[in-house]
């Protein structure tokens, strides 16, 4: 990868470091699991997120929501391209009819699967990229099933352990909570 997109990835990682350090240690914790099984290479070197997407945007406005991604786990992404963000290309959170400019060079984090997010549109002739990272939750599954598929998991354990992991993904919503920084966490900063 170019030394462009390596240096976006360190800054995405330092920023999710220090904005979310509970979820960002736990990220680090599953990567290292990842990487010392030999299974997973992240996009780049010292990076906790396994995905990276590319996003070339056009005209329209450009919506997404990723269900793939760990609900315990940020996303970082940053913007850049030629575009007037007095005009368009503003951030908007799905149905809650908030919208913020996100001109060229804005980097966010955002907690991954919340909520969908959508971009305005921009002029015909203007182009808007990003850079995207983010965990996938399929990928914790297998870490947090022994290095199984779902399938392998049902065919490999009993109805009971079963059970426990099913309670266990019940639970996680209240856990999930407690690993983001709260106003007052970030305001210390």
């Amino acid at each position: 990868m170019s030394a462009v997109f390596n240096a976006i990835s360190r800054y995405q990682n330092h920023l999710y470091r220090q904005y979310a350090p509970a979820s960002y240690a736990l990220m680090v914790e599953r990567m290292s699991r990842l990487i010392s099984d030999g299974n997973v290479t992240p996009p780049f070197e010292g990076s906790v997120f396994t995905t990276m997407e590319l996003t070339f945007v056009d005209g329209s406005s450009h919506e997404q929501y990723n269900e793939d991604a760990a609900i315990e786990a940020m996303e970082a992404v940053t913007i850049f391209g030629s575009f007037d963000d007095l005009l368009g290309g503003h951030l908007s959170f799905g149905k809650h009819r908030a919208a913020i400019q996100a001109p060229a060079g804005t980097t966010y984090l955002l907690p991954s699967a919340s909520t969908s997010i959508r971009y305005t549109a921009i002029a015909k002739n203007e182009r808007r990229y990003q850079f995207r990272q983010f965990i996938s939750a399929g990928v914790l599954r297998w870490v947090e099933k022994g290095g199984r598929t779902d399938k392998q998991f049902e065919a490999t354990t009993t109805a009971g352990e079963r059970e426990v992991w099913a309670a266990s993904r019940i639970a996680r919503g209240d856990t999930t909570l407690n690993l983001f920084s709260q106003l007052d966490d970030i305001q210390a900063l």
